[in-house]
């Protein structure tokens, strides 16, 4: 996978986060092929990877300065709709390789999984 190209290339600032949207799978256990409609959300939300985050901001009632608390490898859950989409810059980058990548801030970013084996998704 080429992302590893473009983290050399790409880091978030401040409270930034860019995450890597994950799909579910168009075959079933049983071997069912699903329609694309399927895999196109529409259910409000995304689980998401975390590749890489800014490294936070001031929070400006306190004056007190907040590290990201998400890190890279976590799973969490992204909204449908918002963020930025920067798959046409990671395309140039990359000879037309497409992937699911998206920035947001930390506080867009809806829940976090706990480690957990049965939560990772790879």
């Amino acid at each position: 996978m080429q992302v590893n190209k473009l983290l050399r290339t790409f880091r978030p600032i401040f409270d930034r986060v860019l995450v890597q949207r994950i799909h579910p799978k168009a075959v079933t256990k049983s071997g069912i092929l699903l329609p694309e409609s399927i895999n196109k959300g529409g259910k409000g939300f995304f689980m998401a990877k975390v590749l890489s985050t800014g490294t936070g901001k001031i929070n400006q009632f306190t004056g007190e300065y907040n590290k990201c608390l998400l890190k890279p490898g976590d799973t969490v859950i992204v909204p449908e709709y918002g963020g930025i989409h920067i798959q046409q810059f990671y395309e140039e980058v990359n000879h037309g390789t497409s992937l699911d990548l998206m920035v947001y801030k930390e506080e867009d970013i809806l829940g976090i999984f706990e480690n957990d084996s049965k939560n990772n998704v790879n």
